[in-house]
């Protein structure tokens, strides 16, 4: 959770630790930052739109590059129509008003959560216990884990061998799915022209010639010759 106000962070704090959920604040961007690179799982980001060194705009990318499918609440004071389509934009699971009373916080906080969970769910990360704990455990998966459509696995493999960043390494497994940008936009929150961008970024890194010839990467991967290929 990022919020600068010290009264509204210890309310914001008492409310969601009674209700039990485990919660780290940090009352700038830059420290909100610096959380998301060192927590490694965590279910939801509250974040504040107005900081003193900047606004939530400039936490969401930061937490969908490095945790892309943790989903992120925006508190906003601001009038400005625009806030909420940029929040959208931005990759924002919701926002909400303020003054924030307690139920509307949790209901944002339970429906974020939820989201992220069921994304974990649908990418076969049901409950992150069993995830890796170090790097070294990490590479050492990437290194050794052989190709399998088990869809967590296989975007391991995909990370490891092409270098993508999450959300690139998502957005190629979508690819693998015959997903428009249209639709990978949807579930990374971002527009398409940004899908268009992670796309190229892709291709450029695992040598695909194009969106259908990401199966081949995989499969000379695996090892997996392609009887009808063109010599």
């Amino acid at each position: 959770m990022v919020e600068d106000m010290d009264v509204v962070l210890e309310m914001y704090l008492r409310t969601l630790k009674g209700a039990g959920y485990d919660v780290v604040g940090c009352p700038t961007s830059a420290e909100g930052i610096e959380a998301i690179a060192q927590h490694r799982d965590f279910d939801a980001a509250l974040l504040d739109f107005s900081l003193p060194d900047g606004t939530a705009l400039d936490i969401i990318p930061v937490l969908l590059d490095n945790r892309p499918l943790t989903k992120a609440l925006v508190v906003t004071g601001q009038d400005d129509e625009e806030v909420p389509a940029q929040l959208m934009s931005a990759g924002a699971h919701g926002y909400i008003q303020k003054p924030v009373e307690d139920a509307s916080l949790l209901a944002g906080i339970g429906a974020t959560v939820r989201a992220t969970q069921a994304w974990r769910v649908a990418l076969g990360q049901k409950g992150g216990d069993d995830l890796p704990t170090s790097e070294d455990e990490e590479m050492l998966i990437f290194q050794t884990q052989s190709i399998s459509f088990d869809i967590r696995h296989g975007l391991a493999r995909l990370q490891f061998i092409a270098g993508l960043s999450p959300v690139q390494t998502i957005t190629a497994w979508r690819l693998l799915w015959g997903d428009p940008d249209q639709r990978i936009a949807e579930l990374l929150g971002c527009t398409k022209r940004t899908v268009k961008y992670h796309v190229s970024q892709v291709l450029a890194r695992t040598g695909a010639r194009s969106r259908s010839d990401l199966l081949r990467v995989l499969l000379e991967d695996a090892g997996v010759e392609d009887p009808w290929a063109k010599s």
